[in-house]
């Protein structure tokens, strides 16, 4: 995976490292809740019953990562229209979003 990242951020588009910053921080997580992972199944599991158990950190968490994915989705939608007016405003939500990710 760290080849495949080095290779796009390789690429001055990506040059800012964006995507090996959530491989660092996120990745690991959201593959256990994606997969069937630990972090899913513990947290599908209460007091004898089945039943969705997350806790309210964990829920912010998995809402601030989708919300970066989308503004990184946006950024890269609005760099190929040439928008760079919505490139600028993204970015400044970006760079936000990221020091809360590493947090």
């Amino acid at each position: 995976m760290w080849q495949l990242l080095a290779a796009i951020e390789s690429h001055p588009d990506f040059s800012d490292k964006v995507l090996s910053g959530i491989h660092a921080n996120v990745w690991t997580s959201m593959n256990s809740y994606t997969h069937a992972g630990m972090l899913q199944v513990t947290r599908r599991l209460k007091a004898g019953t089945i039943e969705p158990s997350y806790e309210s950190k964990e829920v912010v968490e998995v809402l601030r990562a989708a919300g970066f994915f989308a503004l990184v989705s946006m950024n890269q939608i609005a760099q190929m229209a040439g928008a760079h007016e919505v490139v600028a405003k993204v970015r400044d939500l970006l760079d936000g979003v990221t020091q809360d990710l590493s947090d």
